[in-house]
């Protein structure tokens, strides 16, 4: 029999002793038993441990999510552990026996094959990528390695695979790939240059950035990128640079301007947008570059421009002043303001507009600042008057533009030009009493003549002396005639308020106030057409006026037509007449200030006076050959609205 028994040494020591128990035979009549003891205390701690060792084995198979699977020569599984169940959805024992090649994807087999056969041929550790298939039929990939074990003989006996689940990495690594597709179509379709650089050197540039500096993608990859940077900006390019490759972007600019440098020795402006990205794990700078040569360009034009503006605003007498829409605040003030109204230009600034008025002056301006903010960005011409420091008042003529406006198109900021206009008013005054003077004193003496060339008439006289008489009373009446022209020339300059009015009621007034020198002639007139409404003044009435005594005095004529008819937003009237014409090398004069046909005489006002008030009420007048045989005015007005 054989028993297994604890034994106490000579030392105190446990010793495991296995006892075999056997009975002893013998020819003679002698019996017994025979004993062979055995320490096997060794023996008994190398099997403790394989037993724990063969458990942690096979807790670490179980437990782990990783595949752990070994096949034979053939491939074939002789040991799959639980986690091929949890991970493939296969149950382990169905798998045993099978070979592991019947799992994997077609299109990764051969290279799993190539790897087997490999590690069975030379040894060592083999790894792939590749997909395994699940019990629904759906592919996971895996991280895959496979070690040889040999059978002690340095021979291939079979081989331990280990699987390891990378599904999750591979979807991510697939979705970066995508949108660096995405990227990539983006970048090179960039009108601005786009690269991303890294470990000293550009990992990608796009075609705008090598049309930009002239150089080829090759060429930008091996140089430096601050060859590409002018000298003046490096310093600060590569500072940025640096830092921003910590990835302590704290304090510094989101954009830069700077010169960059092309391949042919030109130049370009260019503004850099910078990021920091991570780009294959590690930190990296993307670039965003734009071409601002011409915005640069502009923005020279545009500070030359207001350097001049400067000056000119500075260097000038007129009052210059830039208000706002709130308050009317003034936001400008040049030199030439603060001598006029007796401020200093500082002192301006802290004013509105309205503190430079007289009270009766600021409801005028009021109504236009209404205006302004309802959106109106019409230029304003006012004549108005400004208040000095000192309390003095003096007349401008101002004028008022925006200069800047809102989103949306109303005025944001208003200049104003003010012109003082006190020697201009002087003038008037002394130009409005000397002519005062002149009507009243040589009516007055018109009259005294015409007196006494009355009394004259009353006596006998010689043919020849009559005909000096009636010379003379025609020349006091054509003295006071130039006056009355002098006059509504005169009048012409002042702002008139335009109205309706009828035209065949205006010209019939016309006909009927010069009857008396109709009927004394043999005349025909005639007034056709429609009745029409037309934008003037009572300044009309001397335009046709004039017109009729024209074709009366210096014609010749038996006849006069006036006709009327619409032309689009116009209405046009004619003046025709049967007399003499007027000669076509002439026809471009007639209207000249002053011109007179030495033949017909005549103040040279007459049809000067019909051209200022034709385009003082926006319209015009030209002269043509008539139909009737002598000469055809057209005179154009604007319709009534």
């Amino acid at each position: 029999m054989l028993y297994v028994v604890e034994l106490r040494s000579k030392y105190g020591e446990s010793v495991l002793v296995e006892v075999n128990v056997g009975k002893l035979e013998s020819n003679e009549s002698f019996e017994g038993e025979i004993v062979v003891a055995r320490d096997i205390t060794e023996q008994e701690w190398i099997e403790e441990r394989l037993r724990k060792s063969q458990e942690k084995y096979r807790l670490i198979t179980e437990e782990t999510n990783d595949l752990i699977a070994i096949v034979d020569r053939n491939g074939e599984y002789v040991f799959v552990n639980e986690a091929h169940e949890r991970a493939l959805g296969l149950d382990p024992k169905e798998l045993v026996g099978k070979s592991a090649f019947e799992l994997f994807h077609p299109d990764d087999l051969d290279r799993a094959v190539q790897a087997f056969e490999e590690g069975k041929e030379n040894g060592g550790k083999r790894g792939i990528e590749a997909r395994l298939e699940c019990g629904d039929g759906s592919y996971k990939w895996f991280e895959i390695q496979g070690k040889v074990l040999g059978d002690g003989r340095d021979r291939p006996e079979r081989g331990l695979i280990v699987s390891r689940d990378i599904s999750e990495r591979k979807r991510i690594e697939e979705r970066l790939r995508e949108s660096e597709r995405k990227y990539r179509v983006v970048a090179e379709g960039s009108s601005n240059g786009i690269y991303v650089f890294q470990d000293g050197e550009f990992k990608f540039v796009n075609e705008s950035l090598t049309e930009m500096t002239g150089y080829s993608r090759e060429e930008l990859k091996s140089m430096n990128f601050l060859d590409l940077v002018h000298p003046d900006y490096r310093e600060d390019i590569e500072n940025w640079t640096e830092q921003a490759l910590t990835g302590d972007t704290s304090g510094l600019t989101e954009k830069h301007e700077f010169v960059a440098l092309r391949r042919d020795g030109g130049s370009v402006w260019v503004q850099l947008t910078p990021s920091l990205i991570d780009y294959n794990g590690r930190p990296a700078i993307v670039g965003n570059v734009a071409d601002i040569t011409e915005r640069k360009r502009a923005e020279g034009k545009l500070r030359k421009s207001r350097e001049k503006y400067r000056t000119l605003t500075e260097t000038a007498d007129e009052i210059i002043l830039a208000h706002g829409m709130d308050e009317i605040g003034i936001t400008y003030a040049n030199k030439g303001a603060a001598k006029q109204l007796g401020y200093e230009v500082e002192e301006l600034l802290e004013m509105n507009l309205y503190d430079l008025l007289p009270e009766g002056e600021v409801e005028k301006i009021r109504e236009i600042e209404r205006r302004r903010k309802a959106g109106d960005a019409s230029v304003y011409r006012v004549e108005t008057k400004a208040l000095r420091k000192d309390g003095t008042v003096f007349p401008v003529k101002a004028s008022s533009k925006p200069i800047s406006v809102t989103d949306s198109g109303k005025p944001e900021e208003v200049l104003v030009i003010a012109r003082n206009i006190t020697s201009r008013k002087e003038a008037e005054e002394r130009e409005d009493f000397l002519h005062s003077l002149l009507r009243h004193d040589v009516r007055n003496k018109a009259q005294v003549v015409r007196g006494y060339l009355e009394l004259i008439e009353d006596y006998d006289l010689p043919e020849e002396v009559e005909d000096y008489l009636s010379k003379a009373e025609e020349a006091t009446e054509s003295s006071v005639g130039i006056i009355e022209k002098v006059r509504t020339l005169r009048d012409l300059s002042e702002t008139e308020e335009m109205k309706k009015i009828e035209l065949r009621s205006l010209i019939q007034n016309v006909i009927d106030e010069h009857e008396e020198v109709f009927s004394e002639s043999v005349f025909e007139l005639e007034c056709e057409g429609e009745e029409i409404e037309v934008q003037g003044g009572p300044f009309l009435e001397e335009l046709f006026s004039n017109l009729i005594e024209n074709a009366v005095k210096h014609t010749d004529c038996d006849k006069i037509k006036i006709s009327s008819k619409e032309e689009g937003d116009m209405s046009k009237v004619t003046v025709e007449d049967d007399g003499k014409g007027i000669p076509d090398d002439i026809k471009d004069r007639v209207f000249e200030k002053g011109f007179n046909d030495e033949k017909t005489g005549g103040s040279g006002l007459g049809l000067y006076l019909v051209r200022e008030i034709a385009e003082n009420y926006g319209g015009s007048v030209e002269v043509k050959d008539s139909e009737l045989g002598g000469a055809r005015f057209d005179v154009h007005l604007q319709k009534a609205e």
